[in-house]
């Protein structure tokens, strides 16, 4: 096997090295969506089953709707199998208790109806159980509580431990983030006082391990301080977090609503309303349970994301800024957090940290992405301003791949096409530049 030249190995380093910082953000953002995903599935499978149910308790007793819903040792579908068989005999007794009473036969549409219903959630519960059997009979043991216990809203206690799920991955985030910059940067360490008695120092083989021990202590001591006087610290030792004050407070409220779940059962305190920020936080909810909804979770997790991706520029730029192949990938590495974010729809962390990002742009082209993305961002959220940007941006003397880029803003589709097709044909535009760059999502269905 022939050895790399030593330049590209370094290069191949310092790639290696970017990359390590971004996956740990792309992890992070992958786990914020996932709590909000499985939130969304859970919530909506209860809602469904809680209607399937409704429509059945018009012709099927209650102690047999139970065969499904109650009993989770018996298989579910033998349990709809269960179902599907007795109904006709369910509805005949009940046809004729109605013609004993008012004349009248029971109308053959209830059995079709009935049928329709039995099938409909026979293929709901196979679809719901083959995508994720555990999460889906977490569901129905959740229902089973609600019908057991009386005005006990396990639905909503669902959302309340989604939300602390959500700021729990926050902070091991940011927590790993410390502890990378402290090991970077051990010179953080010789400002504090270490005290260490003998027989704890004994305990320890080599150096290596007493230094882990008290890169472990500060980062925790980091990690417990409020979310102000980390943000302090972070600002000192790292870099300024500039972001409007609305992503911060989202942040400071999911954190101070994570502790009232957990101290408070749920409820609104007097020392929380004083460090709760959000508008709708107000006396008159003392006492009461928080105001918490998927919405909210979704919306705490943008923020959190959006608080996430600024702590990792920063770190990762100083960090990157003494060595310069280092500090050429990083990005590169932005960019790709930038697709990715798009890909889960996520725009509002993009649009927010564009004076960040366009910091770190080393050259036009970094320039160029960074603004395309953001464009695209827009675009999401229905926001049509960044047409006048577009429209505006003099791409004469760039590339004809961005000269093809900004025909595709400006959303003539079909010019677009045709001079795609002919930058492919003389392999000006690689084929696989079209599949993977956002911006030529319109044009892969033409």
């Amino acid at each position: 096997m022939t050895d790399l030249p030593d330049d590209e190995k370094q290069i191949r380093e310092h790639a290696a090295w970017v990359g390590k910082w971004r996956a740990y953000l792309e992890i992070f953002i992958q786990n914020q969506v996932d709590t909000v995903a499985m939130l969304d599935s859970m919530q909506s499978s209860i809602s469904e089953l809680d209607s399937y149910e409704s429509k059945l308790r018009r012709y099927v007793k209650a102690k047999d709707i139970a065969v499904v819903f109650d009993q989770p040792e018996r298989h579910l579908s033998d349990a709809i199998n269960y179902l599907a068989k007795n109904h006709d005999t369910w509805l005949s007794a009940r046809a004729k208790a109605e013609e004993d009473n008012t004349g009248e036969s029971a109308d053959d549409e209830k059995f079709e109806e009935l049928n329709n219903y039995l099938e409909q959630l026979r293929n709901f519960i196979k679809v719901q159980s083959g995508q994720d059997q555990v999460s889906f009979l977490q569901v129905l043991s959740l229902e089973r509580l609600n019908r057991k216990v009386p005005g006990r809203d396990y639905s909503r206690r669902i959302t309340e431990a989604s939300l602390t799920m959500l700021v729990a991955e926050t902070e091991l985030f940011a927590s790993r983030l410390v502890r990378k910059f402290i090991e970077a940067k051990p010179g953080i360490l010789i400002a504090d006082e270490i005290k260490l008695g003998w027989r704890e120092i004994q305990n320890y083989e080599n150096v290596a391990e007493l230094q882990d021990l008290l890169v472990s202590r500060k980062t925790d001591e980091i990690a417990a301080k409020s979310f102000d006087d980390f943000n302090y610290w972070f600002a000192k030792q790292v870099g300024e977090i500039e972001v409007d004050e609305s992503i911060l407070n989202l942040v400071n409220d999911a954190t101070q609503l994570r502790h009232l779940i957990i101290h408070s059962g749920s409820r609104i305190t007097e020392r929380a309303l004083g460090q709760l920020r959000g508008s709708r936080y107000s006396k008159r909810m003392l006492g009461k349970r928080i105001p918490l909804t998927s919405s909210d979770l979704a919306t705490f997790a943008s923020a959190q994301i959006t608080y996430s991706l600024i702590l990792w520029i920063l770190l990762v730029s100083k960090l990157a800024k003494s060595n310069a192949g280092r500090s050429e990938h990083v990005f590169g590495s932005i960019s790709q957090i930038q697709v990715l974010l798009l890909e889960k729809n996520l725009p509002e962390p993009i649009i927010l940290t564009r004076d960040l990002v366009s910091r770190q742009a080393k050259s036009e082209m970094d320039a160029d992405i960074a603004f395309v993305n953001h464009c695209l961002a827009k675009g999401q959220i229905g926001d049509s301003s960044y047409l006048v940007e577009v429209s505006e941006w003099d791409c004469h003397a760039k590339s004809e791949i961005i000269q093809l880029v900004k025909v595709v803003l400006e959303g003539n589709l079909t010019a677009a096409a045709q001079r795609a097709e002919d930058l492919i044909a003389s392999g000006v535009l690689p084929k696989r530049n079209l599949y993977e760059w956002p911006v030529f999502a319109p044009l892969r269905s033409l």
